[in-house]
């Protein structure tokens, strides 16, 4: 008999070691994979920060005529519109807010004959354009200082 109640601790006594053990495992695992998703969300927000900076690196940055060109040009054909702000004129450039095409291009703005001329001297600030809905970037605006 006493030897039946010793195999039966030993059998009570190994299922709870086993059953701690799965515990332990579990409660790892999840802290683990809780942790895993914090590292993912974070390597995505840097992801989009370094996708966006070609962008962002104009907003609230004061820049001269011929960077705002500059910028014309190099993002001719991005889905963003670039908006010069010179007085009273404003001038969509590659695309308008709606993201239509539209005929003004950077030649327009080193033509001093025309009426959208961008002196290379001026100086203007910037301003990253977000899409209320989805906090996606649709443009730049460069407004004359």
């Amino acid at each position: 008999m006493g030897e039946t109640i010793s195999k039966a601790l030993l059998i009570v006594g190994g299922i709870s070691l086993a059953l701690l053990l799965i515990s332990f495992v579990y409660s790892a695992y999840t802290s683990q994979a809780d942790n895993a998703q914090l590292a993912i969300s974070k390597t995505n927000e840097m992801n989009n920060s370094l996708m966006e900076s070609e962008y962002t690196q104009y907003d609230a940055v004061t820049v001269s005529g011929s960077e705002v060109v500059n910028v014309i040009k190099k993002h001719a054909k991005d889905e963003l519109y670039i908006c010069v702000v010179i007085g009273s004129n404003t001038t969509y450039y590659n695309r308008d807010a709606s993201l239509n095409e539209v005929s003004t291009s950077a030649i327009d703005a080193k033509k001093k004959s025309d009426a959208n001329y961008i002196n290379p001297s001026s100086m203007f600030i910037g301003k990253v354009e977000r899409d209320s809905n989805t906090d996606a970037i649709i443009g730049i605006t460069f407004t004359k200082q």
